[in-house]
């Protein structure tokens, strides 16, 4: 049996720089009005600067519709109240007026709305989250400097649902210059489920740099389609949770902007991403892993950090398909770094200038009929 791959071992330093921003106080305008807003909007609407708007219930965009929130304006969100965008969304903010996504409890942005003094202080899963749909019009939608604050909670059917701050359903916006709070997942929440192809659509990307990608569900990306991660892109996996390749995947990392795809409690890459402080750190099978299952279609893994896998015995898994990696570092897996399974007439699985460490099963490992 010959095994097509090349393993090449190089030692690989790894700096990571941690970074947190913290916002606190209210932007630098005075609020004209208060200004209580639910339901789906109609028509093309702004939301103007000056003006403090509250949700008293959920708002939605629907297709083919744009909401515009000028610099400045706070938007407050009573219990269990979400923003629904299934058409585009324009948050730019600026640095000096960013908005404000946050609590109708928060009087530190906007005052005292409820109008109780100090009786009901903002807390985590406050309001819901702004969610953006399949149908939403990623060229269009932008949050550029904004602050999202103590969301995370809704409730139907008498079931209790807790989200990221933005959260994101085969949607793709631009976030950059944002910072998160607070919330239940300070970050952009990925929920799971099976991304397929359709006759319009074959490639998903990751692209926000400023931001964590949280994935909290078995993700699947179908036959036929394609997920990218940009360079800088940092991706969080929840406990027990895996990414299965059928189509496939391209991690673009440099090596001066790598990719890091990491434990949803590892806050040295991304900060707090589960906003429970020091409560939690990371450990080998915090997560499953990802696993690459198409002979066709090829799978690029490139300048990336892959750590605290392996819940299952490894924590990359090639199982005949068409893989490259090049310059990634493996490491703390609970089992081997790579796992290989290889026929002789499979295609190629490279493997150079790859560091392989502190995992505890085989860095590679290779298995055959």
């Amino acid at each position: 049996m010959r095994h097509n791959f090349v393993i090449k071992l190089a030692l690989c330093l790894v700096s990571v720089l941690v970074g947190s921003t913290l916002y606190l106080g209210s932007p630098k305008v005075a609020w004209a009005d208060t200004i209580y807003v639910s339901g789906t909007i109609t028509a093309n609407t702004s939301w103007t600067s000056g003006n403090l708007y509250v949700v008293q219930g959920d708002i939605t965009v629907p297709s083919g519709i744009s909401l515009t929130i000028q610099p400045g304006v706070i938007v407050k969100f009573q219990y269990r109240t979400r923003l629904v965008v299934q058409g585009s969304l324009v948050a730019r903010g600026t640095a000096a007026n960013p908005i404000v996504f946050t609590s109708i409890n928060d009087d530190a942005h906007g005052g005292d709305t409820d109008n109780d003094g100090t009786a009901t202080p903002p807390g985590t899963n406050d309001w819901g989250w702004i969610e953006f749909a399949d149908s939403s019009n990623d060229a269009a939608s932008i949050l550029e400097y904004c602050h999202i604050l103590y969301g995370g909670y809704d409730n139907w059917d008498y079931t209790d649902f807790y989200h990221g701050a933005i959260t994101l359903y085969n949607a793709a916006p631009t976030v950059t210059s944002c910072t998160f709070q607070y919330d239940y997942i300070n970050g952009i929440e990925i929920p799971g489920g099976t991304k397929s192809a359709s006759a319009s659509q074959n490639t998903e990307t990751w692209h926000n740099t400023g931001v964590v990608y949280a994935v909290t569900g078995d993700l699947t990306i179908a036959d036929g389609m394609r997920l990218v991660v940009n360079p800088g892109v940092t991706v969080k996996f929840k406990s027990n949770v895996r990414l299965v390749i059928q189509g496939s995947l391209e991690v673009r990392g440099t090596a001066t902007r790598r990719v890091h795809i990491t434990s949803l409690k590892d806050d040295t890459i991304g900060g707090d991403t589960n906003g429970d402080g020091t409560a939690t750190s990371p450990s080998p099978g915090d997560w499953r892993h990802i696993w690459f299952s198409n002979p066709t279609a090829h799978s690029d893994l490139q300048h990336a950090v892959v750590r605290y896998g392996g819940n299952g015995g490894y924590m990359m898994r090639c199982e005949g398909a068409y893989l490259t990696a090049q310059h990634a570092l493996l490491e703390y897996s609970s089992g081997d770094g790579l796992y290989i399974y290889h026929e002789s007439d499979d295609p190629a699985v490279t493997v150079q200038y790859c560091t392989f460490r502190l995992n505890s099963g085989s860095g590679v490992h290779v298995v055959g009929p």
